[in-house]
């Protein structure tokens, strides 16, 4: 199956791993992203709430 997908692309099969790794590499960097910038508007929006408590 490697094969096939390699050749399709016109890859060397060790060329489509590393394609592949690159990619999920990628992948988990932007998902570590999304977690902190979810984490960090949670903690916006926690200190809004507390501003407008004040008022």
């Amino acid at each position: 199956q490697i094969g096939k997908m390699a050749a399709d692309q016109h890859l060397s099969k060790s060329a489509l791993i590393r394609k592949a790794i690159k990619a999920y590499q990628k992948q988990i960097k932007n998902k570590e992203i999304i977690k902190k910038i979810q984490a960090s508007s949670l903690e916006t929006r926690g200190m809004n709430e507390a501003l407008f408590k004040d008022f």
